[in-house]
């Protein structure tokens, strides 16, 4: 069963999501996968900061994501792999999430009005209207003249939620 078919290669990209990676179960990574593909990614940039003792894949990661890179989905960077963060002015996940998108495969597909969603492996977007995707938001923010904006945070404990979402769609 398919989805959503393979991206064009040469597609300029409206959506992409940026997320740092460590050790988050293979479950909540497919998840968090899939719910952002669903909600309107066209490309997801990995930054994968595991770190194992010797050096192996942590938890398979990569074979678990071996499916969206082969279909095009997906770009895994482990260029932070085992990275400790020392100074977080120069040194942070935001700048590590910057440096692997600018680096990716999928860089020259952005465009100045693409939007670039950075996210934590814990942290989801939800909208407040189930029909609406990320692409409707880009879409608002290209016709407002938008180049930016801020996310009001909620989280799961403190503010009534109990869990996150649930269920992988692909692998």
């Amino acid at each position: 069963m398919e989805f959503w078919p393979s991206p064009d290669e040469d597609e300029p990209l409206e959506v992409v999501a940026v997320m740092n990676l460590k050790r988050t179960p293979i479950a909540d990574l497919l998840n968090w996968m899939d719910i952002y593909m669903l909600h309107g990614a066209q490309h997801i940039v990995l930054a994968d900061n595991n770190c194992a003792d010797d050096g192996d894949d942590v938890n398979g990661t990569r074979e678990a994501l071996r499916p969206y890179v082969d279909r095009g989905f997906l770009t895994l960077d482990e260029s932070y792999y085992c990275h400790k963060f020392v100074d977080r002015s120069n040194d942070s996940a935001l700048h590590m999430r910057y440096h692997v998108l600018s680096n990716s495969r999928v860089a020259h597909r952005l465009k100045p009005t693409t939007l670039v969603v950075p996210l934590d492996d814990d942290e989801w977007i939800t909208m407040p209207n189930i029909s609406l995707t990320l692409r409707d938001v880009a879409a608002s923010f290209r016709d407002n003249g938008l180049c930016a904006s801020q996310v009001a945070w909620q989280q799961y404990g403190d503010n009534g939620r109990v869990c996150q979402p649930g269920l992988s769609l692909a692998a």
